[in-house]
């Protein structure tokens, strides 16, 4: 789901992609902002339900208007 103002570049991604080796990091979201996102949304999953659809509003709005 594309939910941000623009979309990530190949380089922005493969720069992504090789931090993560020699980490111990397994995953990594892209915008940082969105991980955190996710990860607060988990603590309170009944009240961020409402937060998560107002979100994924926003992205199907944004690829229609491209």
């Amino acid at each position: 789901m594309h939910s941000s103002g623009r979309l990530f570049t190949v380089a922005e991604t493969a720069d992504a992609a090789v931090a993560l080796i020699g980490s111990r990091r397994v995953v990594r979201a892209l915008p940082v902002w969105r991980g955190a996102l996710i990860r607060s949304g988990q603590l309170l999953p009944s009240q961020a339900e409402g937060a998560f659809a107002a979100f994924e509003a926003i992205g199907r709005r944004v690829m229609r208007r491209r």
